[in-house]
């Protein structure tokens, strides 16, 4: 999930800062930042980012209103990270299609778990399992299951059976 890109978008400065930096120490290297709305949409539109943090108040184009024209072209997880924590406010950010709503003051950690379940729900990492005639081999783990028997592979057997698998029905320089 570490490398999916997230656009953060707010008008403060130092926030922004604060966020790259907690994103970043927690391994993430796709985090691009705007301080505006038009400048959010402008991003989203040439890099089509996997996740939008998005600040309701800025001036010109507001979240909501950036929230509503991502929304016409795509379902990209987005998070609402802003001041204004009335009811109104955020029924309004889930009425748009906001996925979350954190309110600032927030803990860093709490902002990174919530992005962490957020894109675990919206990309799911496939299982990797080969169905063979005989047995089942789950990649993930390492394991070839036959019967009731359950064999681990080695650190070299995994390596040759996993680019067999990546590579089969291809021709390769002969």
């Amino acid at each position: 999930m570490k490398d999916k890109s997230i656009l953060a978008v707010d008008d403060e400065s130092e926030l922004l800062k604060m966020l790259q930096s907690v994103f970043e120490r927690a391994g993430y290297t796709k985090i691009t930042t705007a301080s505006s709305g038009k400048e959010a949409l402008a991003i989203f539109r040439e890099n089509q980012p996997d996740m939008v943090i998005l600040d309701v108040m800025m001036p010109g184009i507001d979240g909501f209103t950036v929230l509503k024209e991502i929304r016409k072209t795509s379902t990209i997880p987005v998070l609402m990270l802003t001041a204004r924590g009335e009811a109104d406010d955020k029924f309004l950010g889930f009425e748009n299609g906001a996925d979350d709503y954190l309110i600032k003051p927030f803990l860093p950690k709490e902002l990174l778990l919530r992005v962490q379940a957020i894109l675990n729900r919206a990309y799911p990492e496939k299982e990797r399992i080969v169905y063979l005639e005989a047995s089942t081999v789950n990649l993930d783990k390492a394991e070839v299951y036959r019967g009731d028997e359950v064999f681990s592979l080695t650190a070299k057997e995994f390596t040759l059976f996993e680019k067999l698998f990546d590579n089969s029905g291809r021709i390769n320089g002969i």
